[in-house]
Protein backbone atom coordinates (compact mmCIF):
# COMPACT_ATOMS: atom_id res chain seq x y z
CA UNK A 1 0.00 0.00 0.00
CA UNK A 2 1.59 3.40 -0.50
CA UNK A 3 2.20 6.35 1.33
CA UNK A 4 0.19 9.55 1.23
CA UNK A 5 2.81 12.43 0.56
CA UNK A 6 3.43 14.77 3.35
CA UNK A 7 1.58 18.39 3.06
CA UNK A 8 3.30 21.02 1.57
CA UNK A 9 1.71 23.28 4.28
CA UNK A 10 3.69 23.38 7.57
CA UNK A 11 2.10 21.74 10.98
CA UNK A 12 2.09 22.58 14.30
CA UNK A 13 5.44 20.49 14.69
CA UNK A 14 7.05 22.92 12.35
CA UNK A 15 5.98 26.17 13.90
CA UNK A 16 7.93 24.71 17.12
CA UNK A 17 10.94 23.66 15.26
CA UNK A 18 10.56 27.27 13.42
CA UNK A 19 10.40 28.90 17.12
CA UNK A 20 13.37 26.66 18.61
CA UNK A 21 15.56 27.40 15.49
CA UNK A 22 15.11 31.06 15.89
CA UNK A 23 15.84 31.19 19.28
CA UNK A 24 19.28 29.31 18.68
CA UNK A 25 19.84 31.93 15.65
CA UNK A 26 18.17 35.12 17.29
CA UNK A 27 20.79 36.20 20.21
CA UNK A 28 21.06 40.13 20.87
CA UNK A 29 20.02 40.73 16.85
CA UNK A 30 16.24 40.52 18.09
CA UNK A 31 15.71 43.10 21.22
CA UNK A 32 12.71 44.54 21.30
CA UNK A 33 11.08 47.00 23.84
CA UNK A 34 8.46 45.78 25.92
CA UNK A 35 6.37 46.96 28.51
CA UNK A 36 6.53 45.87 32.10
CA UNK A 37 4.43 42.61 32.93
CA UNK A 38 2.13 43.82 34.89
CA UNK A 39 0.78 46.28 31.30
CA UNK A 40 0.50 43.17 29.26
CA UNK A 41 -0.28 40.49 31.09
CA UNK A 42 -4.05 40.16 30.77
CA UNK A 43 -6.60 42.36 28.84
CA UNK A 44 -9.00 42.17 26.02
CA UNK A 45 -8.55 43.50 22.75
CA UNK A 46 -10.15 47.12 21.72
CA UNK A 47 -12.94 45.96 19.29
CA UNK A 48 -16.54 46.83 18.84
CA UNK A 49 -18.82 44.83 20.17
CA UNK A 50 -19.95 42.56 17.71
CA UNK A 51 -22.40 39.36 16.46
CA UNK A 52 -21.05 35.98 15.80
CA UNK A 53 -23.30 36.04 12.85
CA UNK A 54 -21.91 39.45 11.68
CA UNK A 55 -22.67 40.28 7.48
CA UNK A 56 -22.16 42.07 5.28
CA UNK A 57 -24.12 42.95 2.05
CA UNK A 58 -23.17 41.36 -1.47
CA UNK A 59 -22.33 44.43 -2.85
CA UNK A 60 -19.77 45.33 0.24
CA UNK A 61 -17.46 42.59 0.27
CA UNK A 62 -14.65 41.56 -1.71
CA UNK A 63 -14.43 38.50 -3.61
CA UNK A 64 -14.82 35.38 -2.19
CA UNK A 65 -12.04 34.12 -0.52
CA UNK A 66 -9.76 37.12 -0.18
CA UNK A 67 -9.31 39.64 2.31
CA UNK A 68 -9.14 43.40 2.45
CA UNK A 69 -6.25 45.49 3.42
CA UNK A 70 -5.20 45.67 6.67
CA UNK A 71 -6.11 49.41 7.38
CA UNK A 72 -7.49 50.65 10.64
CA UNK A 73 -11.03 51.00 9.37
CA UNK A 74 -11.03 47.17 9.16
CA UNK A 75 -8.48 45.86 11.59
CA UNK A 76 -7.01 46.52 14.38
CA UNK A 77 -3.49 45.47 15.80
CA UNK A 78 -3.03 43.01 19.02
CA UNK A 79 -1.30 46.35 20.98
CA UNK A 80 -1.08 43.52 23.71
CA UNK A 81 1.71 41.57 21.69
CA UNK A 82 5.59 42.71 21.19
CA UNK A 83 6.15 44.99 18.19
CA UNK A 84 8.09 42.02 16.51
CA UNK A 85 4.45 40.32 16.43
CA UNK A 86 2.79 41.91 13.77
CA UNK A 87 -1.52 40.39 14.74
CA UNK A 88 -4.02 42.25 13.19
CA UNK A 89 -7.73 40.97 14.62
CA UNK A 90 -10.50 42.19 12.15
CA UNK A 91 -12.87 44.21 13.88
CA UNK A 92 -16.08 43.07 11.83
CA UNK A 93 -15.30 39.39 10.19
CA UNK A 94 -18.68 38.79 8.30
CA UNK A 95 -17.73 41.89 6.38
CA UNK A 96 -13.99 41.69 5.16
CA UNK A 97 -13.31 37.94 4.83
CA UNK A 98 -15.95 36.32 2.56
CA UNK A 99 -16.75 32.71 3.45
CA UNK A 100 -15.26 30.34 0.90
CA UNK A 101 -16.64 29.57 -2.35
CA UNK A 102 -17.45 25.43 -3.23
CA UNK A 103 -18.10 24.45 -6.75
CA UNK A 104 -18.49 21.09 -8.17
CA UNK A 105 -15.63 18.84 -8.41
CA UNK A 106 -14.60 18.89 -11.88
CA UNK A 107 -12.42 15.65 -11.10
CA UNK A 108 -14.65 14.17 -8.81
CA UNK A 109 -17.76 12.02 -8.43
CA UNK A 110 -21.20 13.17 -7.68
CA UNK A 111 -21.55 14.32 -4.42
CA UNK A 112 -18.31 16.33 -4.07
CA UNK A 113 -17.59 20.24 -4.16
CA UNK A 114 -14.18 21.59 -3.99
CA UNK A 115 -13.20 24.83 -2.95
CA UNK A 116 -12.89 27.51 -5.37
CA UNK A 117 -9.87 30.03 -5.39
CA UNK A 118 -10.81 33.74 -6.04
CA UNK A 119 -7.94 35.46 -4.59
CA UNK A 120 -5.28 38.03 -5.67
CA UNK A 121 -3.20 36.95 -8.96
CA UNK A 122 -0.21 36.51 -7.15
CA UNK A 123 -1.10 33.33 -6.09
CA UNK A 124 -2.66 31.70 -2.76
CA UNK A 125 -3.48 28.94 -0.50
CA UNK A 126 -5.73 27.75 2.55
CA UNK A 127 -4.90 24.17 4.86
CA UNK A 128 -5.57 23.36 7.90
CA UNK A 129 -4.81 20.87 10.44
CA UNK A 130 -7.21 17.31 11.42
CA UNK A 131 -9.82 18.31 12.76
CA UNK A 132 -10.47 21.58 11.47
CA UNK A 133 -14.74 20.76 12.41
CA UNK A 134 -15.99 22.22 15.52
CA UNK A 135 -19.62 21.32 16.49
CA UNK A 136 -20.55 24.24 18.84
CA UNK A 137 -24.32 23.71 20.26
CA UNK A 138 -26.35 23.73 17.27
CA UNK A 139 -23.63 25.61 15.21
CA UNK A 140 -20.60 24.16 13.00
CA UNK A 141 -17.73 25.61 12.57
CA UNK A 142 -15.06 25.38 10.20
CA UNK A 143 -10.98 26.44 11.46
CA UNK A 144 -8.68 27.52 8.57
CA UNK A 145 -5.68 29.28 7.72
CA UNK A 146 -5.08 31.25 4.19
CA UNK A 147 -1.59 32.16 3.00
CA UNK A 148 -1.36 35.12 0.74
CA UNK A 149 1.90 35.32 -1.43
CA UNK A 150 3.86 37.86 -3.62
CA UNK A 151 4.85 37.57 -7.06
CA UNK A 152 7.99 35.74 -5.90
CA UNK A 153 5.59 33.18 -4.02
CA UNK A 154 6.74 34.67 -0.51
CA UNK A 155 4.18 35.01 2.14
CA UNK A 156 3.22 38.51 2.41
CA UNK A 157 0.35 37.64 4.70
CA UNK A 158 -1.26 34.48 6.51
CA UNK A 159 -5.06 35.04 7.61
CA UNK A 160 -6.43 32.22 10.52
CA UNK A 161 -9.80 32.34 9.96
CA UNK A 162 -13.12 30.80 12.31
CA UNK A 163 -16.13 30.71 10.14
CA UNK A 164 -19.39 28.71 10.46
CA UNK A 165 -19.81 26.29 7.51
CA UNK A 166 -21.63 28.00 4.97
CA UNK A 167 -21.94 30.79 6.79
CA UNK A 168 -20.12 33.86 8.06
CA UNK A 169 -16.55 34.35 9.52
CA UNK A 170 -16.89 34.93 12.95
CA UNK A 171 -13.10 35.64 13.76
CA UNK A 172 -10.68 36.59 11.74
CA UNK A 173 -6.76 37.23 12.61
CA UNK A 174 -4.16 38.60 9.98
CA UNK A 175 -0.01 38.06 10.34
CA UNK A 176 1.52 40.93 8.72
CA UNK A 177 4.65 38.46 7.43
CA UNK A 178 6.36 41.70 6.26
CA UNK A 179 6.40 43.36 10.17
CA UNK A 180 6.95 39.96 11.98
CA UNK A 181 10.01 38.58 13.20
CA UNK A 182 10.39 35.11 14.99
CA UNK A 183 7.17 34.95 16.28
CA UNK A 184 4.61 32.34 15.43
CA UNK A 185 1.31 32.36 15.38
CA UNK A 186 -1.53 29.67 15.47
CA UNK A 187 -5.14 29.47 16.48
CA UNK A 188 -7.73 26.59 17.68
CA UNK A 189 -11.64 26.56 18.47
CA UNK A 190 -13.12 24.18 20.80
CA UNK A 191 -15.93 23.89 23.21
CA UNK A 192 -15.22 26.95 25.21
CA UNK A 193 -14.36 29.38 22.15
CA UNK A 194 -11.38 30.36 20.22
CA UNK A 195 -7.65 30.09 21.41
CA UNK A 196 -4.77 31.79 20.27
CA UNK A 197 -0.60 31.65 20.83
CA UNK A 198 1.99 34.00 19.95
CA UNK A 199 5.07 33.00 20.68
CA UNK A 200 8.30 35.28 20.61
CA UNK A 201 12.01 34.95 20.81
CA UNK A 202 12.96 37.75 22.95
CA UNK A 203 16.65 38.37 24.55
CA UNK A 204 15.09 37.81 28.25
CA UNK A 205 13.53 34.59 26.56
CA UNK A 206 10.96 33.03 24.95
CA UNK A 207 8.10 34.19 25.27
CA UNK A 208 4.09 33.32 24.97
CA UNK A 209 0.75 34.87 24.55
CA UNK A 210 -2.47 33.06 25.26
CA UNK A 211 -5.55 34.74 23.79
CA UNK A 212 -8.80 33.78 24.19
CA UNK A 213 -12.26 34.70 23.32
CA UNK A 214 -15.87 33.14 24.20
CA UNK A 215 -18.32 31.55 21.42
CA UNK A 216 -20.75 34.53 22.94
CA UNK A 217 -18.01 37.48 22.10
CA UNK A 218 -15.67 35.77 19.89
CA UNK A 219 -14.40 39.24 19.02
CA UNK A 220 -13.31 40.03 22.50
CA UNK A 221 -9.77 38.54 23.15
CA UNK A 222 -8.11 38.48 26.76
CA UNK A 223 -4.43 38.24 26.31
CA UNK A 224 -2.59 36.34 28.87
CA UNK A 225 1.70 36.76 28.99
CA UNK A 226 4.00 33.54 30.08
CA UNK A 227 7.57 34.07 30.14
CA UNK A 228 9.61 31.27 29.82
CA UNK A 229 13.33 31.13 31.38
CA UNK A 230 15.90 31.03 28.65
CA UNK A 231 17.92 29.04 30.75
CA UNK A 232 15.73 25.63 30.92
CA UNK A 233 16.96 22.90 28.41
CA UNK A 234 13.70 21.94 27.89
CA UNK A 235 10.37 24.00 27.94
CA UNK A 236 6.55 23.09 28.15
CA UNK A 237 4.69 22.54 24.85
CA UNK A 238 3.74 25.94 23.23
CA UNK A 239 3.87 25.16 19.07
CA UNK A 240 0.15 25.44 18.80
CA UNK A 241 -3.14 25.38 20.85
CA UNK A 242 -5.08 22.17 20.59
CA UNK A 243 -8.16 22.93 21.99
CA UNK A 244 -10.34 25.34 24.19
CA UNK A 245 -12.23 23.40 26.88
CA UNK A 246 -13.74 24.16 30.23
CA UNK A 247 -10.52 22.85 31.73
CA UNK A 248 -8.54 25.65 29.50
CA UNK A 249 -6.65 25.73 26.63
CA UNK A 250 -4.63 23.20 25.57
CA UNK A 251 -1.05 23.37 23.59
CA UNK A 252 1.38 20.95 22.28
CA UNK A 253 3.89 19.82 20.51
CA UNK A 254 5.43 16.31 19.50
CA UNK A 255 7.18 15.62 22.69
CA UNK A 256 5.44 18.00 25.35
CA UNK A 257 2.04 19.26 25.89
CA UNK A 258 0.66 21.69 28.76
CA UNK A 259 -2.34 23.30 30.09
CA UNK A 260 -3.34 26.69 30.84
CA UNK A 261 -5.94 27.55 32.81
CA UNK A 262 -7.65 30.91 32.77
CA UNK A 263 -5.77 33.69 35.29
CA UNK A 264 -2.73 31.82 35.95
CA UNK A 265 0.59 32.97 34.11
CA UNK A 266 2.40 29.63 34.33
CA UNK A 267 1.54 26.43 32.33
CA UNK A 268 0.74 22.80 34.07
CA UNK A 269 2.98 20.19 31.83
CA UNK A 270 2.58 17.05 33.17
CA UNK A 271 5.80 14.82 32.78
CA UNK A 272 6.00 11.91 30.17
CA UNK A 273 9.53 10.96 30.71
CA UNK A 274 8.88 8.50 33.67
CA UNK A 275 7.06 6.22 31.65
CA UNK A 276 9.10 6.04 29.02
CA UNK A 277 6.84 7.84 26.13
CA UNK A 278 6.73 10.77 24.61
CA UNK A 279 3.57 12.83 23.36
CA UNK A 280 2.56 12.49 19.31
CA UNK A 281 -1.21 13.75 20.02
CA UNK A 282 -3.18 15.55 22.69
CA UNK A 283 -7.00 15.76 21.61
CA UNK A 284 -9.65 17.68 23.36
CA UNK A 285 -13.51 15.79 23.86
CA UNK A 286 -16.00 17.52 25.28
CA UNK A 287 -15.23 19.80 28.91
CA UNK A 288 -11.53 18.96 28.68
CA UNK A 289 -11.82 15.84 31.65
CA UNK A 290 -10.57 13.13 29.09
CA UNK A 291 -8.33 14.91 27.11
CA UNK A 292 -6.44 11.46 25.34
CA UNK A 293 -3.39 11.20 24.46
CA UNK A 294 -0.60 8.37 22.69
CA UNK A 295 2.93 7.67 21.92
CA UNK A 296 5.01 4.78 20.76
CA UNK A 297 8.52 4.45 21.26
CA UNK A 298 10.89 1.80 21.70
CA UNK A 299 9.89 0.51 25.30
CA UNK A 300 6.20 1.51 25.20
CA UNK A 301 4.70 0.27 22.11
CA UNK A 302 1.66 2.45 22.43
CA UNK A 303 -0.85 3.28 25.00
CA UNK A 304 -3.78 5.46 25.31
CA UNK A 305 -4.52 8.02 28.53
CA UNK A 306 -5.97 10.94 29.72
CA UNK A 307 -5.01 13.79 31.71
CA UNK A 308 -7.41 15.20 34.27
CA UNK A 309 -8.10 18.68 35.14
CA UNK A 310 -4.89 19.36 37.17
CA UNK A 311 -3.27 17.71 34.40
CA UNK A 312 -2.34 14.36 36.00
CA UNK A 313 -1.56 11.42 33.19
CA UNK A 314 -3.47 8.36 33.68
CA UNK A 315 -3.44 5.53 31.49
CA UNK A 316 -6.26 3.13 30.48
CA UNK A 317 -4.49 0.97 28.04
CA UNK A 318 -1.40 -0.71 26.76
CA UNK A 319 -1.15 -2.39 23.57
CA UNK A 320 0.07 -6.13 23.86
CA UNK A 321 2.94 -8.00 23.61
CA UNK A 322 4.29 -7.46 19.62
CA UNK A 323 1.68 -4.75 19.11
CA UNK A 324 1.16 -1.42 18.40
CA UNK A 325 -1.48 1.47 19.36
CA UNK A 326 -1.81 4.55 17.05
CA UNK A 327 -3.69 7.19 15.17
CA UNK A 328 -6.13 7.54 18.17
CA UNK A 329 -9.52 9.88 17.98
CA UNK A 330 -12.40 11.12 19.75
CA UNK A 331 -15.86 10.82 18.69
CA UNK A 332 -17.36 13.84 20.13
CA UNK A 333 -20.56 13.04 18.94
CA UNK A 334 -20.63 10.00 21.08
CA UNK A 335 -20.16 11.73 24.10
CA UNK A 336 -16.23 11.42 23.91
CA UNK A 337 -16.53 7.20 22.61
CA UNK A 338 -12.43 6.66 21.56
CA UNK A 339 -11.58 5.61 18.21
CA UNK A 340 -8.01 3.91 17.51
CA UNK A 341 -5.96 1.57 15.28
CA UNK A 342 -3.68 -1.52 16.81
CA UNK A 343 -2.13 -3.94 15.04
CA UNK A 344 1.62 -5.90 14.47
CA UNK A 345 4.11 -7.37 11.96
CA UNK A 346 0.84 -8.75 10.05
CA UNK A 347 -0.52 -6.51 6.95
CA UNK A 348 -3.74 -5.42 8.74
CA UNK A 349 -4.56 -3.91 11.53
CA UNK A 350 -7.64 -3.92 13.46
CA UNK A 351 -9.97 -0.69 14.20
CA UNK A 352 -11.09 -0.15 17.92
CA UNK A 353 -13.65 1.53 19.10
CA UNK A 354 -14.62 2.09 23.17
CA UNK A 355 -17.24 4.45 24.63
CA UNK A 356 -16.04 6.81 27.54
CA UNK A 357 -15.54 5.28 30.87
CA UNK A 358 -17.32 6.52 34.02
CA UNK A 359 -13.77 5.33 35.83
CA UNK A 360 -10.39 4.87 33.52
CA UNK A 361 -10.66 0.94 34.56
CA UNK A 362 -14.08 0.68 33.18
CA UNK A 363 -12.77 1.40 29.08
CA UNK A 364 -14.24 -1.56 27.45
CA UNK A 365 -13.00 -1.69 23.93
CA UNK A 366 -14.60 -3.68 21.12
CA UNK A 367 -13.48 -4.84 17.68
CA UNK A 368 -15.25 -2.65 14.96
CA UNK A 369 -13.46 -4.70 12.08
CA UNK A 370 -10.26 -5.59 10.54
CA UNK A 371 -8.83 -3.40 7.83
CA UNK A 372 -6.31 -4.87 5.03
CA UNK A 373 -3.25 -2.67 5.61
CA UNK A 374 -0.71 -2.11 8.58
CA UNK A 375 -1.51 0.42 11.06
CA UNK A 376 1.69 2.11 10.15
CA UNK A 377 0.56 3.32 6.61
CA UNK A 378 -2.07 5.01 7.82
CA UNK A 379 -1.66 9.25 7.74
CA UNK A 380 -4.39 10.66 9.05
CA UNK A 381 -7.62 9.78 10.92
CA UNK A 382 -10.54 11.23 11.94
CA UNK A 383 -13.51 10.12 14.09
CA UNK A 384 -17.21 11.76 14.26
CA UNK A 385 -20.76 11.32 13.52
CA UNK A 386 -20.59 7.48 14.51
CA UNK A 387 -17.91 7.26 11.29
CA UNK A 388 -14.21 7.07 10.95
CA UNK A 389 -12.46 8.64 8.02
CA UNK A 390 -8.60 7.81 7.35
CA UNK A 391 -5.96 7.97 4.45
CA UNK A 392 -3.65 5.07 3.54
CA UNK A 393 -0.42 5.28 1.89
CA UNK A 394 3.11 4.13 2.00
CA UNK A 395 4.95 5.69 -1.40
CA UNK A 396 5.73 9.63 -1.81
CA UNK A 397 4.74 8.87 -5.78
CA UNK A 398 1.87 7.25 -5.39
CA UNK A 399 -1.36 9.39 -3.81
CA UNK A 400 -2.91 8.32 -0.80
CA UNK A 401 -6.41 6.42 -0.27
CA UNK A 402 -9.20 7.36 1.45
CA UNK A 403 -11.88 5.17 3.61
CA UNK A 404 -15.05 5.59 5.51
CA UNK A 405 -15.95 3.20 8.11
CA UNK A 406 -18.65 2.84 10.30
CA UNK A 407 -18.03 2.53 13.81
CA UNK A 408 -21.42 0.40 14.53
CA UNK A 409 -21.08 -2.03 11.53
CA UNK A 410 -17.61 -2.08 10.36
CA UNK A 411 -19.20 -1.40 7.15
CA UNK A 412 -16.34 0.60 5.02
CA UNK A 413 -16.14 2.25 1.81
CA UNK A 414 -13.61 3.41 -0.56
CA UNK A 415 -13.67 7.08 -1.76
CA UNK A 416 -13.03 7.81 -5.59
CA UNK A 417 -9.74 9.60 -5.91
CA UNK A 418 -9.46 12.58 -7.46
CA UNK A 419 -7.67 13.03 -10.99
CA UNK A 420 -5.46 16.13 -10.40
CA UNK A 421 -5.39 15.88 -7.05
CA UNK A 422 -4.11 14.27 -3.77
CA UNK A 423 -5.44 13.62 -0.33
CA UNK A 424 -3.25 15.01 2.57
CA UNK A 425 -4.85 14.64 5.82
CA UNK A 426 -8.78 14.70 7.09
CA UNK A 427 -10.08 17.33 8.22
CA UNK A 428 -13.68 16.17 9.86
CA UNK A 429 -17.36 15.85 9.79
CA UNK A 430 -20.02 17.65 9.51
CA UNK A 431 -23.86 16.04 9.89
CA UNK A 432 -23.92 15.78 6.00
CA UNK A 433 -20.29 15.52 4.61
CA UNK A 434 -16.97 14.49 5.08
CA UNK A 435 -14.10 17.14 4.56
CA UNK A 436 -10.73 16.58 3.39
CA UNK A 437 -7.74 18.69 2.86
CA UNK A 438 -6.04 17.89 -0.57
CA UNK A 439 -3.07 19.50 -2.64
CA UNK A 440 -1.84 19.39 -6.42
CA UNK A 441 1.36 18.15 -6.25
CA UNK A 442 2.75 19.27 -9.18
CA UNK A 443 1.60 23.05 -8.16
CA UNK A 444 3.73 24.62 -5.41
CA UNK A 445 0.82 26.26 -2.60
CA UNK A 446 -1.83 24.19 -4.09
CA UNK A 447 -3.47 23.29 -1.14
CA UNK A 448 -7.05 22.91 -0.73
CA UNK A 449 -10.32 21.29 0.43
CA UNK A 450 -12.91 19.27 -0.73
CA UNK A 451 -16.24 18.17 0.35
CA UNK A 452 -18.06 14.77 0.32
CA UNK A 453 -21.88 14.04 0.69
CA UNK A 454 -21.94 11.54 3.60
CA UNK A 455 -25.28 9.82 1.61
CA UNK A 456 -23.13 9.78 -1.83
CA UNK A 457 -20.65 8.21 -0.14
CA UNK A 458 -22.77 5.35 1.30
CA UNK A 459 -25.19 5.36 -1.79
CA UNK A 460 -27.20 2.38 -2.05
CA UNK A 461 -24.76 2.39 -6.20
CA UNK A 462 -21.81 2.39 -4.09
CA UNK A 463 -21.52 -0.72 -2.78
CA UNK A 464 -19.77 -1.19 0.73
CA UNK A 465 -16.11 -3.53 1.04
CA UNK A 466 -17.36 -6.47 2.96
CA UNK A 467 -16.09 -5.81 7.19
CA UNK A 468 -13.79 -8.92 7.85
CA UNK A 469 -14.24 -10.61 10.69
Amino acid sequence: MSEAPMPSVPNRLSFALCACLAAALCGVACRRSVRPASESDAGAAPLPAASADAGASTADRPAPGSIRALSDQDWVRAAELPTQCAVHLARDPGRVVEPLAFEPCSDGPEGCRSFVSRWTSEGNSIFGRAEAIVPVGSKTFFVSKRQEYDANLHVKRVLHVVEQVDGASVFALAVDKAHTTDCAVEIAAGSQGIAITAFADREEGNWLWIGTSSWERPLEVKWTKIVFDARQATQPGYSAPSGYSAAGVWLGDERRFSLYRAGATTLLSPTLSELDMGLDSALVSGEGAWTVLFRFSQSVAGAIGYVDRQARLHLVRKAPSGESISHLAVDRSRGGALVWLQGGQAEESVLFSADKPAAPAELKPRQVTTLPFRWSSVTSLVADRGSVALLVGSDANIPAEAHMVRADTGVRWKLPALRDRWWTRIAGFTETELWIWTSTPSKVGSSGIVRFRLDAIAAPSSLPLSPRP
